[in-house]
């Protein structure tokens, strides 16, 4: 029998879980469909479910149409519980997307779209509630062309031939296809559904069973089976707990058999069980694309791959913020925080910290929904009652250069020494840990030892004490001692050689960040528009279309909190804002942060950065900053390349400074471009030798400059002498007055330059790559005369795949945007970034545009003040070289 795993997903009340049960019914599962505002559903079974008419925690069923046997989860449809979801992802085969007839598309239907993209699963939507009055059938189904994809397209029963035709558009392969045979088959359609170059989109309604058979008809006709895999390989995507309190391991079969009996990480299975709702039935073994639950299992966690399986790194929905967990008096906190591990090791997303110094809990949860329910489980389970405070936003921490982290644990009887090498990564990496320590210098078993150490818990930062994030570490060099080395040893020498590295490293402080889409009447979007500069967020020009405008862009999450509520005052409940995953970008308001979070910065009694070494028969305490040259390891290659290391940058940076005397050629542009602003490597490439490493903002401690919060320092720079002709520039050139110590900057956007200037617009309609070399040329000329550092910006963020490109034109930087980036976007970026340092001046008509880069405290210039001084440039051009003489 064919197996599949089928994930329904939905905004929440779109009905997803009363088209989940009318499958069951429909294929003959259930005897009897539930409903959910009933209580009495097949699938959402628990009290808490039942309670609220929600669901809350995702469910598997089973059902088979003709010859499929469907493994069926349904997941939780409210933004609280989208960690529950997002985990099923990595083991669906297909999913169906509900969207309401009535409602349409709705915020969360917008993230979960992202997510199938994202997690590359192919996509059914069935358009529920039809049956009702106020159902909006092509509205709803314009919504799915203009804001999920222009190939979600209406199957037909008989799939005729102007259908055929409709969908031969949606790629080449399809087109290609019914040009030459003057149809599509079943297999070549089936074959872009899971290439998901098509949507297929069916209507009906779920509660009156209207369409579920026609949606059967089209799974079974439009499914691709996986190809076998003989070998083992599974993914655990979840663990829960039953009744009895057994820990259940829930598991995809992705390659092999699985019999009783068998080794998992070691544990053997003892019990295979395959979950329909609340019931079970045990097997004694599966095959492959088979979902499910193996209780007993100790080892296994959450995202886990196994086999054939490689590992994936995937990025889960986080809760932004903190709250602290109170407790009856008379509660032991200590005791509770170990139960509520349970709890985290269900859903990882909570990440629960003990606050030994103030003896508090720490929790990160969603919203209050989900308070709710924590609250409620905590209860149950565990006989406790608790409320929530709030606290803050959840920062997080990284570091700028590698560095080697040293600890070394010696007290009487006891010895360990572990050596690490800390590097930084792009933006959203994570964490990544490995060891290339040789087995001759240390064991194998002591190795993984401090590797799970490295992963058991989250390791505080030195600025704040909030988790560090986006680093590599890597296990490098380690000593043991053959009779006085104990496990506990390790944990000790691990955890130091963690804060000791990041006391050596420059920090950098992380806030969340919430890329956003807004559509609003446009009559609001003015109001839209001042709200969200005043939240300090990047956008790019938004998108009017008929009444509504669209707004897309990035804003902070500790300036958005509220937003939602302020929306819908002003809007009237018309405005929509989806929030989209968190990214952390580089912290905007450091001293608010320090402000926040005063009690745990340093944390040094609990996470001590300092080393004991044993001199004269006692352990001796030995400070952070002069570890390394006390330390044991005998592979001083591993110290030398830590030097070597720092050494070659003292040396580029010493480079980047003599360049910068001589005015040289800034260096070459790095292939691999980033998304953050820290790490955008194409404003790297063109500014790396104005100001050395990037960004460098008040974040805290420094290397070597001890305890006490302290500010970057930043290069001394030595006044530019000017020369006469300088000197008449500058009398003639406004902007640049009063900042003659100041270098100069010219962003000019390239589009709006060329369709405001007549004589470019008139060139560009006849051929566009004319009116760009022209601009080019003519600001080639500015710019030798000026000695401004002229950046020209063009749109290319409608190229499929653009991966943006910097290149040197004479003597200007030319720009063309990567896909989704537009040359408004980059030019805030830029300005942002260099208007620390630098004097900028954007030239663009654009007034949304001059008016948010002027909030960065750029200076803006029309197109045609920018054409009214270069004419003035050009005159003293010819003044001074008599030009037409």
């Amino acid at each position: 029998m064919k197996k599949i795993v089928l994930g329904i997903l939905a905004h929440v009340d779109a009905g997803k879980t009363t088209l989940a049960e009318a499958l069951l019914y429909q294929s003959h599962s259930i005897k009897q469909i539930g409903r959910v505002d009933h209580g009495d559903s097949f699938l959402d079974h628990h009290g808490l479910e039942k309670e609220r008419g929600i669901t809350i925690f995702s469910k598997n069923a089973r059902f088979t149409w003709k010859d499929i046997d469907f493994a069926l989860i349904d997941t939780p449809g409210h933004t609280d519980f989208s960690s529950e979801m997002e985990r099923t992802l990595a083991v669906l085969d297909y999913a169906i997307l509900v969207v309401s007839g009535v409602e349409g598309i709705q915020s969360h239907t917008l993230r979960l779209w992202h997510l199938f993209e994202q997690y590359q699963i192919p996509v059914f939507i069935f358009i529920n509630k039809m049956d009702q009055i106020n159902s909006d059938k092509i509205m709803v189904l314009e919504q799915l062309k203009q804001q999920l994809d222009e190939n979600c397209i209406q199957v037909q029963e008989e799939l005729e031939s102007s259908w055929q035709e409709e969908v031969s558009y949606a790629s080449e392969e399809l087109f290609d296809a019914y040009i030459k045979h003057n149809s599509l088959s079943l297999s070549i359609l089936a074959n872009a559904i899971k290439k998901r170059d098509i949507f297929p989109c069916y209507f009906g309604s779920a509660l009156k069973l209207e369409g579920i058979e026609n949606l059967l008809e089209g799974l079974h006709r439009f499914i691709l089976i996986p190809k076998e895999e003989k070998d083992f390989g599974g993914r655990v995507y979840k663990i829960s707990r039953d009744d009895q309190g057994n820990r259940l391991t829930h598991f995809k079969l992705t390659g092999g058999r699985l019999k009783i009996k068998d080794l998992i990480d070691d544990e053997k299975i003892n019990q295979i069980r395959l979950y329909s709702g609340s019931h079970f039935e045990l097997v004694d073994a599966v095959d492959q694309g088979e979902i499910c639950v193996l209780p007993g299992l100790k080892k296994t966690i959450a995202g886990q791959r196994l086999g054939i399986e490689k590992a994936q790194k995937v990025k889960i929905t986080e809760a932004m913020m903190t709250y602290q967990i109170q407790v009856e008096e008379g509660v032991d906190k200590k005791q509770l925080y170990l139960k509520l591990r349970q709890l985290e090791e269900e859903d990882p997303q909570l990440h629960l910290v003990w606050k030994e110094e103030s003896q508090q809990i720490q929790i990160q949860l969603m919203g209050d929904m989900q308070i709710e329910v924590v609250a409620s489980l905590i209860q149950e389970r565990f006989l406790e009652k608790v409320s929530f405070i709030q606290g803050s936003i959840q920062y997080k921490e990284t570091i700028e250069q590698q560095v080697l982290g040293v600890g070394h644990f010696e007290p009487l009887r006891h010895y360990a020494e572990v050596v690490l090498l800390l590097e930084p990564l792009p933006r959203g990496s994570g964490i990544e840990i490995e060891s290339c320590c040789r087995e001759e210098d240390l064991a194998l078993h002591w190795q993984k030892l401090i590797l799970t150490h490295l992963t058991e818990t989250i390791h505080p930062g030195v600025l704040i004490g909030a988790p560090i994030t986006d680093m590599k570490i890597t296990l490098v060099g380690g000593k043991a001692h053959l009779k006085h080395t104990e496990g506990g040893d390790f944990r000790e020498a691990t955890y130091r050689a963690v804060r000791q590295g990041l006391m050596m490293a420059n920090s950098v402080l992380l806030e969340p960040f919430f890329p956003f889409q807004l559509q609003i009447p446009k009559e609001h979007i003015g109001r839209a528009m001042a709200d969200f500069v005043q939240m300090k967020a990047t956008f790019q020009t938004p998108e009017i279309k008929d009444e509504w405008a669209t707004l897309t862009g990035l804003v902070p999450a500790i300036t958005s909190r509220e937003y939602q509520t302020v929306l819908r005052g002003y809007s009237q409940g018309k405005g929509k804002l989806t929030l989209f995953p968190a990214t952390y970008e580089q912290c905007l308001d450091v001293d608010q942060a320090f402000e926040e979070n005063n009690e745990n910065v340093r944390a040094e009694s609990i996470r001590p950065s300092s080393s004991i070494f044993c001199a004269h028969g006692s352990g001796v305490m030995v400070p952070w900053n002069q570890v390394y040259e006390h330390m044991h390891v005998e592979n001083k290659w591993v110290f030398a390349k830590g030097k070597q290391e720092n050494q070659n940058n003292q040396e580029i940076n010493e480079t980047n400074e003599t360049n910068e005397a001589n005015e040289a050629e800034p260096p070459k542009r790095r292939t691999e471009l980033g998304s953050s602003l820290k790490n955008d490597q194409e404003l790297e490439a063109i500014f790396q030798r104005e100001f050395g490493d990037l960004y460098r903002r008040k974040t805290g401690l420094t290397g070597n400059l001890g305890y006490e919060k302290k500010k970057y320092k930043v290069k001394d720079t030595t006044e530019h002498q000017l020369t006469k002709e300088e000197e008449k520039v500058l009398e003639h050139h406004p902007h640049a007055l009063n900042h003659k110590d100041k270098e100069v900057y010219l962003l000019v956007d390239g589009y709006n330059i060329i369709y405001d200037w007549p004589e470019l617009k008139e060139l560009a309609e006849f051929h566009l790559d004319s009116a760009r070399g022209r601009l080019m040329d003519i600001l080639c000329n500015y710019q030798g005369y000026t000695g401004e550092t002229v950046i020209l910006v063009f749109d290319a963020y409608k190229v499929k795949g653009n991966p943006g490109s910097v290149t040197n034109y004479h003597n200007i930087h030319v720009v063309y945007t990567k896909q989704a980036e537009t040359a408004d976007l980059y030019i805030e970026k830029a300005s942002h970034t260099l208007g620390q340092k630098h004097k900028v001046v954007v030239a663009t008509s654009d007034a949304l545009e001059q008016l948010i880069v002027m909030g960065q405290g750029s200076i803006r210039m029309s197109a045609r003040g920018l054409k009214e001084e270069i004419q003035r440039i050009e005159q003293l051009i010819r003044e001074k070289y008599d030009y037409f003489k």
